[in-house]
C-alpha cells in the first residue's frame, strides 16, 4: 500500500491539477514510517513518509504553501484551507 500511494502523490504531483488537492490534503496525516525497524532485523530500510510525498506534490500545485517539511505545519495548513478544496 505504501508503494501504491507514493507512485500515486509522486504522479499527481506531476500532473499538477489542483482538483487533486482535496484527495492529497488527507495524507499529510501519514507521518508514520512506512518500513519501521524491526529489533533483531540487520538492516533499517530508509523511505519518506508518505506526507512527504503529499507535501512535495502540494507544492506543485498551491501558490500559499508552507516553507517548510514540518508536518505538523502543514497538517495546520491543510486543516486551514481544505474547505477552499472540496
Amino acid at each position: 500500500q505504501y508503494r501504491a500511494r507514493a507512485s500515486a502523490l509522486r504522479k499527481l504531483g506531476y500532473i499538477s491539477n489542483p482538483s487533486t488537492i482535496r484527495f492529497i490534503g488527507p495524507c499529510l496525516y501519514e507521518t508514520a514510517d512506512p518500513y519501521p525497524y524491526v529489533p533483531g532485523a540487520m538492516d533499517k530500510v530508509a523511505a519518506p513518509r508518505t506526507a512527504s510525498y503529499a507535501m512535495e506534490a502540494l507544492r506543485k500545485m498551491i501558490t500559499d504553501a508552507p516553507v517548510t517539511n514540518d508536518f505538523t505545519v502543514w497538517q495546520q495548513w491543510w486543516e486551514k484551507n481544505k474547505d477552499k478544496y472540496p
